[in-house]
Order: structure tokens, then sequence, then C-alpha cells
């Protein structure tokens, strides 16, 4: 049995879209949409000795739009205009998805 998220083999990026952000700690984020609503995941990175918080793995980002709990949850936290942003580890926790392993770099604020 596997207590934690495991990355599919194979995938191709089919949902979401990497974008930009103008905001102090979030640089670029995943953002889902429907119609004018949407709504920015951001995922926490580790690299060379610096953590910074970027845009979800494709792979992720097509699980999490396909969980059969996604659209409700969506319909409950889109905006038309300034788009949410949301750490990818809460809404797998909300979504009740089993957690990405966690690493001892990572930190919450």
């Amino acid at each position: 049995m596997r207590y934690f998220y495991q990355k599919p083999e194979i995938g191709k990026p089919e949902h979401g879209r990497r974008i930009p952000l103008d905001h102090p700690a979030y640089k670029f984020g995943t953002l889902f949409t429907d119609g004018d609503r949407g709504l920015i995941l951001v995922q926490m990175r580790f690299e060379l000795n610096y953590a910074y918080w970027d845009a979800i793995d494709f792979w992720l980002a097509n699980d999490i739009y396909e969980h059969p709990k996604f659209p409700e949850w969506f319909s409950m936290n889109a905006t038309e205009s300034d788009y949410p942003i949301f750490q990818v580890r809460s809404v797998m926790w909300t979504l009740r998805m089993k957690p990405l392993p966690k690493a001892e770099w990572e930190r919450y604020f």
C-alpha cells in the first residue's frame, strides 16, 4: 500500500497553464479557468539551497483537475478577477487525495 502520492510514469500536459505572477512570494503558478472564473495553484521547489514557489507539475495538475471533487471545490473558490492562489498541498488535503511526500526543506507561511 502506498501512503503518498506517486508520480505517474508517463503523461502530458492537458489541464492548467503556467503563468507568471506579480506577487512577492510566487513567481509562477498554474492557472485553471472556466470561462471568466479561475484560480491559481503553486508548489514549493528547492534548488541550490534556495526554496521558492513555482507552478505545479503538469502530471499533478492533470490529476487534480480530473479528481471527482475538483469541480465542486473549483466553483466554491474560483473568482472572476484577481485569481486566488492556493498551495498544492492544501488542495490535495481538501480533495482527500494522498499527499505528496514532505521534504525536510519545505516551509509554510
